[in-house]
């Protein structure tokens, strides 16, 4: 990879096709990461090729459908001892609830609840029927929810209850999942609107002043960066200097107010305004000249 790239590498682990111990089938057998001792091996033979500097590891656990509990804990504890994030595709689906009752008596969240997996170093992907309840002991715990509105919207998967997830204290990311696009931007648009659609309003996600633009930005960046461990989106001594600049004459933000910014940039511009990207304190497009 290139090291002038950020990369949080999640090395998933996927081992059986249903909550029944059903073999993998089909496409999913290249999905099969064996034995737990063999998953961990290559996790560290991995994490000695990374470049510290620009690259990352987490450990992912793919679904409790896909990962029998006894070896999540096992794959949590060791994110623990390596001091990594952990990540796990969560209640996406009603059917993966149906199913974990049938064979648990109880939600996949609340299996991982019950179990210890959750800490302020555990998100989980999706939440889309996740119930009020669960999501409170989540978040008390510190949990992260990671919302992917494009993949949940294209796989017609369903709405998240935000209002839910924020109530129970939960932190927010973003991620891209299904990756049918790659757009920070319009993933964050979309967890917006697709509240306002849901509940027939207008701020679904909104700061204590009542506007969306910081609340939606805090999601894209600093809450983001938690969710994959590191101390970035936020502009302090000592965190990691990752950022882009934005064009602020570019058309899609031409006339715009500045008290009406980051609701424009969030709302009404893309990929098309971002003028550079900075890694590490490096440019690596766009930005200010480089001293001589």
């Amino acid at each position: 990879a290139d090291a002038g790239i950020r990369l949080v590498l999640l090395y998933a682990d996927y081992v059986r096709g249903g909550f029944d111990n059903e073999p993998l089938e089909g496409g999913q057998r290249s999905f099969d990461t064996g034995s737990p001792e063999v998953f961990l091996e290559r996790l560290d033979r991995v994490g000695e090729m990374l470049d510290g500097s620009t690259q990352s590891l987490g450990v992912v656990s793919h679904s409790t459908r896909a990962v029998p509990i006894d070896r999540i804990v096992t794959m949590r504890e060791a994110a623990r001892e390596r001091n990594l994030v952990f990540h796990i595709h969560l209640e996406e689906v009603r059917r993966e609830i149906e199913a974990c009752r049938a064979s648990h008596g109880c939600t996949p969240m609340r299996l991982l609840l019950e179990h210890g997996v959750v800490d302020q170093h555990t998100t989980a992907v999706h939440c889309t029927h996740s119930t009020p309840e669960d999501l409170a002991e989540f978040g008390a715990a510190g949990g992260i929810a990671c919302l992917c509105p494009l993949t949940e919207g294209n796989l017609g998967d369903g709405i998240a209850d935000l209002a839910a997830v924020r109530s129970a204290g939960c932190r927010i990311a973003i991620g891209s999942d299904l990756n049918s696009r790659i757009s920070p931007v319009e993933e964050l648009r979309w967890l917006e609107y697709a509240q306002r659609l849901n509940c027939e309003m207008r701020g679904g996600l909104t700061d204590e002043s009542g506007r969306t633009g910081r609340a939606l930005l805090r999601i894209g960046t600093r809450e983001g960066a938690e969710s994959l461990g590191l101390d970035a989106g936020v502009l302090r001594s000592g965190a990691v200097a990752d950022f882009v600049a934005i064009d602020l004459e570019h058309p899609t933000l031409a006339g715009v107010d500045q008290a009406d910014l980051l609701e424009a940039i969030v709302l009404g511009t893309g990929t098309e305004a971002i003028a550079g990207s900075c890694v590490g304190g490096r440019w690596l497009r766009g930005g200010p000249p480089e001293e001589e």
